[in-house]
């Protein structure tokens, strides 16, 4: 039986989009014996890179696979090359930064891990194109698994928490997720605001955003739910707001897809590529364009049912099973 060390990030409140997307692996492939490790410190200074680099140092237990799957991609460089396999998520750290900043990024995030990693597996066609853009020499070991969503988002028997039902449900009720630069909160709380509407949002909240958004609009904010909340809330609502100006693959709209929730996102990649034909598509720079989707969604019941038809189609390419098929196989050419 292989032996497979999942590495893991440390745990945050603010994401858990890596980890919802190995969450129950380990049942789907039961036919090798798993171990996870968790980084007992996010990787946000030098002194805690140190710190997680002497717990693997600590790790005594012989593998046959050790898969870094997400966001700690120096810890590859800490186990035998013939070993590691290498999940890169997205190329936005690159694309942020520049200076001594970008340098360090550039070499301890993502040249050297990819160098020593036998394999590389991105999320997303938009993915591996930025990543090659950056690394051409590395384009034969760049191979695409896409994201799964947990069965449970599949699940129509799901009993819904009642307590996510919110004053007037009369009104539109719409979802954002996710609260960083990228979700596009700033421009979105706009053309939100032109409706007389209910407005979720999940995610840590600034109080620099927090007061952005207040401006003009009211809304609702939730934070450290279950997955099972999380759920209800999606079922609650009518619409997923998610016209990201940046995302490796955006698995709320997988989500969202999968529950029968019509999606709003951007006409960009890999936002397109991941929504296939159930979503409505708008530009994330413009505000009109936003507000204009948002009418339509409201104004055309027939184009509504279509959504959600086409979404669960959609979501269909995400299963758990193809994507642990997928890996499994990555598992026994190493």
């Amino acid at each position: 039986m292989l032996k497979i060390l999942l590495i893991f990030r440390c745990p945050g409140r603010s994401f858990f989009s890596i980890e919802n997307v190995f969450s129950g692996i380990e049942e789907h492939m039961s036919d090798f014996n798993f171990h996870r490790f968790y980084c007992k410190y996010p990787s946000s200074s030098f002194f805690n890179i140190v710190k997680n680099i002497y717990f693997v140092f600590k790790i005594n237990y012989k593998y046959d696979v050790v898969h870094i799957t997400g966001d700690c991609h120096y810890l590859a460089l800490f186990f035998n090359r013939k070993k590691v396999i290498l999940t890169i998520h997205d190329c936005n750290l690159l694309e942020r930064y520049n200076g001594i900043r970008y340098w360090v990024i550039f070499i301890f995030w993502y040249l050297l891990p990819i160098l020593w990693s036998k394999k590389v597996v991105v999320i997303s066609d938009f993915t591996k194109d930025r990543l090659i853009k950056f690394f051409g020499f590395a384009a034969k070991k760049i191979l695409v698994v896409y994201n799964s969503v947990p069965s449970i988002f599949f699940d129509d028997g799901f009993i819904q928490n009642n307590k996510y039902n919110f004053i007037d449900q009369r009104l539109p009720r719409f979802l954002s997720i996710g609260t960083t630069w990228n979700k596009n909160l700033t421009r979105l709380h706009l053309a939100v605001s032109k409706f007389e509407c209910e407005w979720i949002i999940i995610g840590p909240m600034t109080e620099e955003l927090s007061q952005i958004l207040k401006v003009n609009q009211s809304y609702y904010h939730f934070c450290d739910l279950s997955q099972e909340d999380v759920i209800s809330i999606y079922k609650s609502c009518d619409l997923l707001l998610f016209p990201s100006l940046y995302e490796g693959f955006g698995l709320p709209i997988v989500e969202a897809q999968a529950l029968g929730i019509p999606v709003l996102t951007s006409n960009i990649p890999p936002m397109k590529e991941i929504a296939g034909e159930g979503a409505i598509f708008v530009d994330p720079l413009s505000v009109s364009d936003i507000f204009e989707g948002m009418v339509k969604f409201i104004s055309d019941k027939c184009y509504r049912e279509k959504l959600v038809e086409l979404g669960k189609f959609n979501a269909n390419r995400f299963s758990r099973e193809s994507f642990c098929e997928s890996y499994k196989n990555l598992y026994l050419i190493q």
